[in-house]
């Protein structure tokens, strides 16, 4: 029997509410990984009987007023002690210590949100990098609002997205900052609006991503 080399612990008393929407959101990034999902992912809600004793685990507890089961508290203490990353999620932050054991007190939470939990597990388990990194080439008189939407979404994601109104810092040489982020981004997404390529700015980002063999994604 071929045990799962990567195990997720969906753990705490709101899971049977969160926990599938987040486990759609991981099995699709497996997909795109092109893992197959049966024979390397291990979901969990209870200890398995068989562990895989060189898998990735990661735990994520679904916090919520409701009391947890002394089942899950138990499961929660054995990955704390087995050093393996736990994620708080819960629906308000502002009852974030009543809706969580008083041993995850000290870890920062989360408001729950799929795709951020799915890419902070995609992460735990190396499967993606600290953070994944995009960069968005638009010419700004056309879709500064469509740019400013998509960096916001990507943030949330858990990505890295680069945006010039966003990410350069006052009194950094512009031009440099640029090509610096491009040298090391996953992605450059490009918003093609009918005068974009008009702009010097865009058209030099696109050469220099064709130089750099980055992969492009070009919305219309």
């Amino acid at each position: 029997m071929n045990l799962p080399q990567y195990e997720v612990y969906a753990l705490g008393p709101a899971a049977r509410l969160m926990a599938p929407a987040v486990q759609r959101e991981v099995e699709a990034g497996f997909r795109a990984l092109g893992l197959d999902i049966k024979s390397n992912l291990g979901w969990h809600s209870t200890k398995p009987h068989q562990q895989n004793a060189h898998s990735s685990c990661v735990g994520v507890w679904f916090g919520s007023l409701q009391p947890s089961s002394k089942e899950d508290e138990s499961l929660l203490g054995f990955l704390l002690k087995s050093l393996v990353p736990v994620y708080p999620v819960v629906e308000t932050i502002d009852e974030y210590t009543k809706c969580t054991p008083s041993v995850l007190h000290a870890i920062n939470g989360q408001l729950f949100h799929a795709p951020t939990i799915a890419a902070c597990i995609l992460k735990s388990l190396r499967l993606t990098r600290a953070q994944r990194q995009a960069f968005v080439s638009y010419k700004r008189t056309e879709s500064q609002a469509a740019a400013t939407q998509i960096f916001t979404n990507l943030t949330l994601a858990g990505y890295r997205p680069f945006l010039d109104t966003a990410s350069v810092c006052p009194g950094v040489d512009f031009q440099e900052a640029l090509w610096s982020r491009m040298a090391d981004t996953d992605l450059l997404i490009f918003l093609d609006t009918p005068h974009a390529l008009d702009s010097g700015w865009v058209y030099q980002e696109l050469a220099r991503a064709h130089d750099l063999g980055l992969g492009v994604l070009q919305i219309l």
